[in-house]
């Protein structure tokens, strides 16, 4: 997710060269860049696209489409399975729901374990507005 200081320095950098009307590669390149994170924004706000399992970000609220409420994000992990460590790029999030009710998820399908694992298209930023 992008933060409000990387739009508002692509929005300065657009307006900057703007004004300045450098027409050089440099300038030129710079701003492609921020059109893209402008864009980017965009569509991050308006769109409600579904997260990635990166995306869920540590203290932040999402939403759970599976079962239809909020999620408050309390940590992201290395998990073990079962008292043995887990393959190298397994990482684990822990998801906190209203009333307390705490679920843990893998970034992937793992044989030996307890623990859910995490489905594209789950988790958005906001409510899915069913239409």
């Amino acid at each position: 997710m992008l933060t409000k200081e990387e739009c508002e320095k692509a929005l300065d950098h657009f307006e900057k060269c703007y004004w300045d009307q450098d027409n050089s590669y440099g300038a030129m390149n710079g701003v492609r860049k921020d059109l893209d994170i402008l864009n980017k924004l965009i569509h991050e706000h308006f769109y409600n696209p579904p997260l990635g399992f990166e995306e869920l970000i540590k203290h932040k609220v999402i939403w759970d489409n599976e079962l239809k409420e909020f999620a408050f994000v309390l940590e992201q992990y290395k998990p073990t399975i079962l008292n043995v460590p887990a393959p190298n790029d397994l990482q684990a999030i822990s998801l906190e729901y209203r009333g307390g009710e705490i679920e843990c998820l893998l970034s992937e399908k793992v044989e030996e374990t307890i623990n859910d694992y995490y489905v594209p298209n789950r988790f958005y930023r906001k409510e899915v507005v069913q239409e």
